[in-house]
C-alpha cells in the first residue's frame, strides 16, 4: 500500500512538473478563416502573451515546416521567413523583424508568440479572451481541408501513416487528414527522408522503416505518384520501472499515458498495457503533429525452458552480430532444434517474422539487412519454430542486438553560432543526441581555426568540452566537431563567433 501510494505522489509530482510555468491548463480555441480547427499541442498563454505551436499553424496554411538544429525556415509566397528558438528575431528575406517575445520550445514543440502571425505571415490573429479563442483571417494564405497543398508548383499530401502496402506494385501509403483516408503510389525512385524530431536528425530512410501513426509528406509528380516521402516521429525509449493503472514510468522520468489509439507490443506480440513490467525495455513512438503516443514496443528478455521439456523443441539459437549495427549492415542467425520444421526469427518488437531454411537436418538458417530508419537498442533475437500449429517454446540468442541509423546530432553547443563575445580564452562545448546507439568517445575531435585541440579535451559519450590554456587573438573563429556512433554514422557539424577581448 505504501509503495502504491509512494509511486502515485511520484507520477503526480511529475504530471506537475512537466507543465509549463505559467501555462494554463484550460484550452483556447483556434479559429480560422471562420472556421474551428482542432489544435494539438496547445496554443498556451504565458503571462500575457499567447504562443501558438508554429508547425501546426504552418500546416494549416499549407507553408513547409523545415526544423535544422534550433533554426525553424519556412517560404510565404516568394519570401523565406526564418527564426530560432531563444531568439525574438525573425528573417524575412533580408529584412528582420522583432517579435514582442522569443521563440520558446515547449514539451518538445515550437511555439512563437501570436504577433508572428501578424507581423511575419501578414495574416490577422487576434486573441478573445472572454471567449478563450484565438481568431485567424488569412484568406489569402487559403487552408486546406484534404491535406492536399500546392507548394513551389507541386502537391503536397499530408496527414498520419494508417498503412504501407509493401506487397503492391507500386507500394502504396495510406494518410488520414481530417477524417479522410487517402492512398498514395510511392514511384519506384522515391526518395524517402526520416526524420527523428527528438534529436532533430534527418537521414534516408525505406518505406518498411515507417510505422503507422508517424506523420507523413508525400511529394506528388505529376502522374499522381509519390517522388518524395518525408516520415516524421518522435520517440522515447528507457527501462520501465513502473507499470500503473493507464501510464507507463520510464527510468529517465517519462510518464507515458496511452489512449485507445496506442499499440503495445511485447516481443512482437501485441498485448495489453498491464502485460509490461518493471524492467522490461521499451520505445515509445508518438504523432509529432498531434503529440498522441501511436506506439508502445517493448521487449524483455525469455525465461529459459530447457529443451528436453518438449518434443517439438527449440535447442540453441546464435546470431553473428558483435557490434551495434547500422543500415546495409547484414546479419545471421542459426536456429537448432527439431528437424522438418517452420521457423523463423524476430528481432526484439520491431522486426517479426524473418524466415530461416532448413540446410541439414534441424539446422535453420536465416539473414537481416538492417533497414535505414531503423534503430533500436539491446533489444533480443527470438527464435520460434513450429510444426502442424504446435509450437516450440520461443528461445533467444544469447546476444541482445542494438541497431542506428541516423547519425548522431549536436543538440546544443557554444558559444552561439554568429555572436560576438569579450573573452580571449572562451569555454566551447558541444554535446550529442543519439536516436539508439551512444556515441564513441575515443571517435569525438574538435578543431578550432583548423588547429585540432582534441587532447587537450574532455570527452565522453554525451559532451566534449574545451577550455584554452592560452589567449586566442581577436577575430572570427571557426569550431568544427566530429562524432561516430558504436554503429559507425558519423556527423561533422562546424559554427562560428567572433572574439572581442
Amino acid at each position: 500500500m505504501i509503495r502504491r501510494l509512494f509511486v502515485a505522489c511520484a507520477c503526480a509530482f511529475i504530471c506537475m512538473a512537466a507543465m509549463p510555468p505559467g501555462a494554463r491548463p484550460t484550452s483556447i480555441a483556434l479559429i480560422v478563416n471562420g472556421d474551428h480547427i482542432a489544435v494539438v499541442p496547445p496554443i498556451i498563454l504565458r503571462g500575457s502573451t499567447i504562443f501558438v505551436p508554429l508547425r501546426k499553424i504552418l500546416d494549416i496554411f499549407g507553408l513547409p515546416f523545415d526544423l535544422h538544429g534550433k533554426r525553424i525556415s519556412t517560404q510565404v509566397g516568394s519570401s523565406v521567413v526564418n527564426v530560432s528558438i531563444g531568439s525574438d528575431l525573425a528573417a524575412v528575406d533580408d529584412q528582420t523583424v522583432r517579435l514582442n517575445s522569443p521563440v520558446q520550445e515547449i514539451n518538445g514543440f515550437a511555439y512563437v508568440p501570436l504577433r508572428f502571425l501578424t507581423d511575419v505571415l501578414k495574416a490577422q490573429a487576434i486573441y478573445n479572451s472572454k471567449l478563450r479563442a484565438v481568431t485567424i483571417n488569412a484568406d489569402h494564405i487559403g487552408i486546406s481541408s484534404s491535406g492536399i497543398v500546392n507548394q513551389g508548383g507541386r502537391s503536397v499530401a499530408t496527414g498520419t501513416v494508417s498503412a504501407v502496402d509493401l506487397l503492391t506494385d507500386p507500394p502504396t501509403m495510406t494518410l488520414l487528414n481530417n477524417g479522410r483516408a487517402r492512398t498514395y503510389e510511392i514511384g519506384r525512385n522515391a526518395t524517402i527522408t526520416a526524420q527523428d524530431v527528438v534529436i532533430n536528425v534527418r537521414a534516408p530512410g525505406e518505406l518498411g522503416a515507417i510505422h503507422p501513426g508517424d506523420f507523413a509528406r508525400i511529394a506528388l509528380g505529376r502522374n499522381g505518384q509519390a517522388q518524395y516521402v518525408t516520415d516524421s516521429f518522435g520517440s522515447r525509449s528507457g527501462v520501465i520501472i513502473a507499470v500503473g493503472s493507464g501510464f507507463v514510468l520510464l527510468n529517465d522520468g517519462d510518464m507515458v499515458h496511452p489512449d485507445r489509439t496506442t499499440t503495445v507490443s511485447l516481443n512482437g506480440t501485441a498485448v495489453g498495457i498491464d502485460a509490461l513490467q518493471a524492467q522490461d525495455r521499451a520505445v515509445v513512438r508518438y504523432n509529432v503533429e498531434s503529440g498522441e503516443i501511436r506506439q508502445i514496443l517493448a521487449s524483455r528478455t525469455l525465461a529459459h525452458i530447457p529443451a528436453a521439456a518438449a518434443a517439438i523443441r527449440i535447442d540453441s539459437v546464435q546470431d553473428d552480430a558483435r557490434r551495434p549495427l547500422r543500415a546495409g549492415d547484414r546479419m545471421s542467425v542459426t536456429l537448432s532444434g527439431t528437424p522438418n520444421a517452420l521457423a523463423w526469427f524476430d528481432i526484439g518488437p520491431f522486426v517479426s517474422g524473418v524466415p530461416l531454411t532448413q540446410t541439414s537436418s534441424g539446422t535453420y538458417v536465416g539473414s537481416y539487412t538492417i533497414l535505414a530508419g531503423s534503430n533500436f537498442e539491446d533489444v533480443p533475437v527470438i527464435g520460434r519454430l513450429t510444426i502442424g500449429g504446435v509450437a516450440a517454446a520461443p528461445v533467444q540468442a544469447p546476444n541482445h542486438l542494438s541497431a542506428a541509423t541516423s547519425p548522431p546530432a549536436i543538440s546544443s553547443f557554444g558559444p552561439r553560432d554568429g555572436v560576438s563575445i569579450n573573452s580571449a580564452r572562451p569555454a566551447i562545448f558541444a554535446t550529442f543526441a543519439t536516436s539508439a546507439v551512444p556515441v564513441d568517445p575515443s571517435s569525438v575531435m574538435l578543431r578550432v581555426n583548423g588547429h585540432d585541440v582534441t587532447a587537450s579535451c574532455i570527452r565522453t559519450a554525451r559532451f566534449i568540452s574545451y577550455l584554452p590554456g592560452v589567449n586566442w587573438p581577436a577575430g572570427p573563429m571557426s569550431v568544427e566537431v566530429r562524432a561516430t556512433d558504436l554503429a559507425g554514422n558519423a556527423t561533422d557539424f562546424t559554427w562560428h563567433f567572433t572574439l572581442h577581448p
